[in-house]
């Protein structure tokens, strides 16, 4: 399927309209935050915020475009979403016989939040680009690439390179097996929230990090399974919230226990974290949060090539012509 067809999918929503649909406010809208410009806020439905246009578009042998394939398996995923949450959100008696089937489809929800938004793609992105230039250097040094042009001498130390973004769709299923591996490590509970501190979430709402290590120390995603503690945090509406934790295992890998959170101070810490790991975006229900929307964001979860995943600015990307 080309991009001249009908039936084409131009919008590709990186954050599915129906996850967001759960954060809006009476007037069926959510509260946008920009990470770039966070005083400013934007008022939109779900339908008009977090997409790009044929983001996970491929070229075909032919010099079309299939503008559907990804997007079409995206929404047969998405479409458990509803369920899941209509039964995550009634209660413990609803969960005591979560079937595996529920448990795969929950799993998989989650697996494509965390490979399919651009923090992930954009690091493997970024990764790539940061090969090339070094091995650009190093042929370099070996004397393997042809002499500068004169008064250029110095063009490699401003190398930019753009990376095809057909790499970084080809990687989600790597990505999505890597996290299988922490996955597999955690026990689960639905948080409901009982304070009057609404829960946030943003572009890139699985949170997954290393408790034992303070919070003003965490590295985004640098977890070490099978070793080491993990927590995971991901917010279902602005009540609810998905938490997973290595201490949680003990109670079984099929269990679903439900727990009331009345500590407004957790309630917070939990919306720093969400916070703290928006890419671009921060979404909230309502404008009780801008202060600590704008105190984190100037960082987001980036890739340093030394220290793996750090907070830190985004980078900018070199535009892939095709």
């Amino acid at each position: 399927m080309d991009q001249g067809s009908a039936n084409e999918k131009k919008r590709h929503h990186f954050i599915p309209i129906t996850y967001l649909k759960k954060f809006t406010d009476d007037a069926g809208k959510v509260f946008a935050y920009r990470k770039d410009d966070p005083q400013t806020v934007l008022h939109l439905r779900p339908d008009a915020i977090a997409f790009e246009k044929y983001y996970y578009s491929q070229p075909l042998p032919d010099g079309g475009r299939d503008n559907n394939t990804f997007e079409n398996l995206f929404g047969t995923i998405e479409s458990t979403w509803n369920p899941l949450v209509a039964r995550l959100c009634s209660g413990a008696a609803a969960t005591s016989d979560f079937s595996s089937c529920e448990f795969e489809n929950l799993f998989t929800f989650l697996s494509l939040m965390r490979v399919r938004v651009p923090a992930a793609r954009d690091m493997v992105e970024v990764m790539l680009a940061e090969e090339v230039k070094a091995t650009t250097l190093l042929f370099d040094k070996k004397g393997k690439l042809p002499p500068k042009p004169k008064g250029l001498e110095d063009i490699l130390d401003h190398l930019s390179v753009a990376i095809d973004p057909q790499m970084s769709l080809r990687a989600m299923g790597e990505l999505a097996r890597g996290f299988g591996l922490v996955l597999s490590q955690l026990g689960f509970e639905v948080v409901n929230n009982k304070t009057d501190v609404s829960f946030l979430t943003s572009d890139n709402p699985v949170v997954c990090f290393d408790p034992s290590v303070p919070e003003a120390r965490v590295l985004p995603y640098q977890v070490r399974p099978p070793h080491g503690s993990i927590e995971l945090l991901f917010p279902i509406d602005g009540e609810t919230l998905l938490r997973g934790h290595t201490g949680l295992r003990r109670a079984g890998p099929s269990s679903l226990g439900h727990v009331a959170l009345t500590d407004r101070r957790e309630a917070k810490r939990i919306n720093r974290f969400a916070a703290r790991f928006g890419y671009r975006f921060v979404f909230a229900r309502d404008r009780t949060h801008e202060a600590l929307i704008v105190k984190h964001a100037s960082t987001s979860p980036v890739i340093d090539m030394l220290n793996g995943c750090v907070f830190g600015p985004r980078p900018i990307k070199p535009k892939w012509d095709a």
